[in-house]
Order: C-alpha cells, then sequence, then structure tokens
C-alpha cells in the first residue's frame, strides 16, 4: 500500500487504524481478479463491495485507489469501478517485459546453480503435481508463487514488484483462471525444464526454457480470447489453469 503521513512532531510515520482491513481488502481484490471472480464490463461499487466483505466502505475505497495504481481497475467518477481491459499490443508488451526480466532472473539463478534454490523451486513443482488434476485454482496459486519465487531467492527486490506488477496486469485477460484444460500439465513441463537448467548451471538453457515458457503462455492466452470471441456468446467449457 501506499506510504502513510508523517507526523510534523516527531518524524514517525502516522498509523491508520483502516490500515489492515485496507491491505485485507486489496488482498481480496487481487485474488478476485487473479482467478477471473470479478466480471469485466460489469461496473461495481464500494457500498456493494464493503458489505460483501464485511467492511466499511473507508478500506474498499483506499484498497481501489492502490488497485488504480497498479493499473488493474479503473474508477468511474459517481458509479464505481471496473476492471480494466488490455489490448493486444499491451499483451504483447507485458510479455516481452516479462522475457526479459524472468530471462535475467534465471541466468543469474543458473550462475549460482544454489542446491538450496533449486530445493525450493523443486518443492513447488512437487505441489503443482499434487494438485494438477483436481484443483485448478491450487495449481494457479502455486504457479504464481514459482515465478515470484525465483527473484525472491536472488533478493532482487525490484525485479519481484516489477513482475508482480506484470504479472498482475495479465489477469485482466480473464484467462488466466480458468482455460484451455491440456494446458496445465504443459506448464509443469515447462517449469521443470527452468528448473532442470537452473540445477544443471547452464544460463543459456535456463533462458531458453524461461522464453518457450512464456511464449506458449501468451499464445494459449491468445487462443482463448479468439475462441471467446468467436463464441458469439456462446460459453466455452474451460476447466483448468493457463498459468503463466
Amino acid at each position: 500500500m501506499s506510504p502513510q503521513p508523517t507526523s510534523p512532531k516527531t518524524g514517525v510515520s502516522v498509523i491508520a487504524r483502516s490500515e489492515t482491513l485496507a491491505q485485507r481488502a486489496y488482498e481480496a481484490l487481487r485474488q478476485a481478479i487473479r482467478t477471473g471472480s470479478m466480471e469485466h464490463e460489469r461496473v461495481y461499487s464500494e457500498s456493494e463491495l464493503a458489505q460483501s466483505m464485511g467492511v466499511s466502505r473507508t478500506p474498499v475505497r483506499e484498497a481501489l485507489l492502490e488497485l488504480s495504481r497498479d493499473g488493474l481497475v479503473e474508477i468511474l467518477p459517481q458509479r464505481g469501478f471496473r476492471l480494466r481491459s488490455l489490448s493486444h499490443a499491451e499483451r504483447e508488451e507485458i510479455y516481452g517485459l516479462r522475457m526479459a526480466l524472468e530471462g535475467y532472473v534465471v541466468e543469474r539463478l543458473a550462475m549460482r546453480g544454489d542446491p538450496q534454490h533449486v530445493a525450493a523451486l523443486r518443492q513447488l513443482l512437487d505441489g503443482q503435481r499434487r494438485v494438477l488434476e483436481e484443483d485448478p485454482a491450487g495449481f494457479l496459486t502455486i504457479d504464481e508463487q514459482f515465478h515470484l519465487l525465483m527473484p525472491e531467492l536472488l533478493q532482487l527486490a525490484r525485479a519481484h514488484q516489477m513482475l508482480v506488477t506484470l504479472r498482475g496486469a495479465m489477469w485482466l485477460t480473464g484467462s488466466l483462471a480458468l482455460s484451455i484444460g491440456e494446458r496445465a500439465p504443459h506448464v509443469l513441463e515447462e517449469h521443470t525444464a527452468i528448473v532442470d537448467a537452473i540445477a544443471a548451471r547452464d544460463p543459456r538453457a535456463a533462458r531458453r526454457a524461461i522464453r518457450e515458457h512464456l511464449d506458449a503462455s501468451l499464445q494459449a492466452v491468445e487462443l482463448e480470447l479468439e475462441l471467446e470471441a468467436n463464441a458469439a456468446g456462446g460459453q466455452t467449457e474451460r476447466s483448468q489453469p493457463a498459468s503463466t
């Protein structure tokens, strides 16, 4: 969340009473966007969300302002807010930035080849295998953890925050939470290839693996959006996460 104002007397940040609730509201709304629970084109009101979360409007308003700064929602004066839409060019830009950023991260990891790093990543892969067929939401959660853990292992705070923002923007496609059923097993294979390259201390292979993974993810998103457009109002059957 944004920094709190500072007391002119002490120089210490003022503690906002609603800070904890605002943070919780922010995380709850991000989760709803990530899982596709919130509808595109629908206009939501502060009071509606506050009532559904069992809090006052103030923490919800703070959370929405933060989400607006993240580029995830747009505020509609006197009406409420709705999710932003991403153009094809924006999606390509986001994935291009992710390739540059995550390529750098996996190269650094592979140059070190730290067994503890590899063990931590393989633990997440094991978790994805366990939930692969029965828990799409759990698979998506671990997918998020996998990508964000890599810069965290190297203590690359800026890279981590940039990746949080870029991944969050891709949730706006609405195709990441529930998408093409065959994609999830391939995601697991691609993640495994990334970790294998890191374990082998092969930076070039690691960068190639992350590039192939992100290329495949973008293609899956674009295909899903095309299928939705061609459905002409029909409901496309979707069962598994198109993880990123």
